[in-house]
């Protein structure tokens, strides 16, 4: 493969380094305790922090960590369940649950063969979304309290051929549980003709419809929307039908970045939405890795400024497309690097004008959620 690279990435900023506990052992985002010294481990939201903590006497939670000092926490009452939640609420607070776990409005029935562990795996990647909301300053609040809020009904198949449609409407996400079931998920994947099918994607991907609704109130915003993406008002069902029937248009690959983004603007909306979350968080942890990305030995093309229109800043633009450069060559890595070891490439797409337009359109209806 020949590829070449004619402009060379500037330094990210800072990435938070990699948590670590008390006794120095490093953390992963699910660890409720250090595999090294047995110290509670949690998860503190509101300052993105993952630590160890000791418990007082009375019940109480602290930790050492510098921006926790004079701080008390409690687990949230997820931590004994099932999934194990590892996120920590103020110890005054009057909930019981943390922000991830409140989410959930309906849990599946645990007797399903199979359900616990599956229910364990969505609210883990769960978790992980909803963190990468958090750091990037997007609304998240439960409709259980909420009453313009998001919430998550999580369902089992009851029986062979009992159908449950993923989906979202007016704030209230139903998940197939089946979709946490790896086996079915490839078997899903291939049946559909795609590429790439994750539980966050999936996550992500509704959510994008929610916090549609939320901008879509803008007339001005809607205007932008609909000049980027098309008229959402042409008919959805007909457009899934025909999708399904038909499969995407011969070019799609030229305009979309995936077949199922070709269906219908709202889904190109939701496509694009996940595909910009995934790679902020690839991104994210690359750089919280410690990954110089201008030091591999790979080369890509750069998208010209000029793809991006004439209304934005010159630095604004190459802001952003120096995080595209960087995305481009962090899916080539891995890409080889899941060759090397047999699998499947991690990152099968290849973006196109129009998708580089569209993620640039979806930062910046990000960036107006984050100003409320």
């Amino acid at each position: 493969m020949s590829l070449f690279f004619a402009r060379t990435p500037a330094p990210l900023k800072p990435a938070r380094e990699l948590p670590v506990c008390s006794c120095g052992a490093l953390l992963f985002r699910e660890n409720t305790g250090c595999v090294t010294c047995g110290s509670a481990v949690g998860h503190v939201p509101d300052v993105s922090i993952l630590t160890s903590f000791s418990i007082l006497p009375d019940g109480r939670w602290k930790s050492d960590h510098p921006e926790l000092r004079g701080r008390h926490f409690k687990p949230c009452s997820g931590r004994a369940l099932v999934h194990q939640c590892n996120w920590m609420l103020d110890a005054k607070d009057n909930a019981s649950q943390c922000l991830s776990c409140s989410l959930t409005r309906t849990i599946p029935d645990l007797t399903v063969p199979g359900a616990p562990d599956h229910w364990a795996a969505v609210e883990h990647t769960k978790r992980q979304v909803v963190i990468q909301l958090l750091r990037l300053d997007i609304p998240v609040k439960s409709k259980l309290t909420y009453p313009d809020g998001v919430c998550f009904d999580l369902l089992e198949p009851q029986a062979a051929g009992t159908l449950v449609m993923t989906g979202h409407e007016d704030g209230v996400i139903t998940l197939n549980l089946s979709e946490a079931n790896p086996a079915h998920r490839t078997a899903t994947r291939e049946l559909m003709g795609e590429r790439y099918r994750t539980l966050a994607g999936h996550l992500r991907h509704e959510l994008a419809h929610y916090y549609w609704d939320m901008l879509a109130v803008s007339p001005a915003w809607l205007e932008q929307w609909r000049e980027v993406f098309g008229d959402e008002r042409q008919d959805y069902g007909v457009a899934l039908q025909r999708h399904h029937q038909n499969g995407p248009p011969g070019d799609w690959s030229l305009k979309y970045i995936s077949p199922y983004a070709s269906s219908h603007p709202w889904e190109d909306w939701a496509e694009c939405f996940a595909h910009y979350l995934h790679m902020e968080e690839g991104l994210e942890t690359s750089a919280q890795l410690g990954i110089d990305l201008r030091k591999l030995h790979l080369r890509a093309v750069p998208f010209d400024r000029s793809v991006l229109g004439g209304d934005i800043s010159r630095r604004s633009a190459e802001k952003f497309l120096e995080r595209i450069d960087r995305w481009v060559l962090l899916g080539l890595a891995t890409n080889e690097l899941n060759a090397a070891l047999g699998h499947e490439p991690a990152y099968p797409f290849v973006l196109n004008i129009a998708v580089v337009r569209k993620l640039h359109f979806i930062q910046e209806s990000l960036t107006a959620l984050s100003e409320g």
